[in-house]
């Protein structure tokens, strides 16, 4: 984002905006995908085998 900025400061304003706009929100979408597609997985396997587990013993 900066070196865009950087390298296109002859843009108008409202360009610089929706750049950092859309940075933000790909970032957002980005962590959601990596929350539902591997935290959320990983949570609920480390429950079923490793906290049951260690209530069997």
């Amino acid at each position: 984002m900066l070196t865009w900025a950087a390298k296109h400061r002859d843009k108008p304003m409202g360009q610089h905006i929706m750049v950092a706009i859309s940075i933000l929100i790909i970032a957002m979408c980005i962590a959601y995908a990596a929350l539902k597609l591997y935290d959320e997985l990983i949570h609920e396997w480390l429950n079923q085998n490793v906290l049951i587990g260690k209530k069997n013993r």
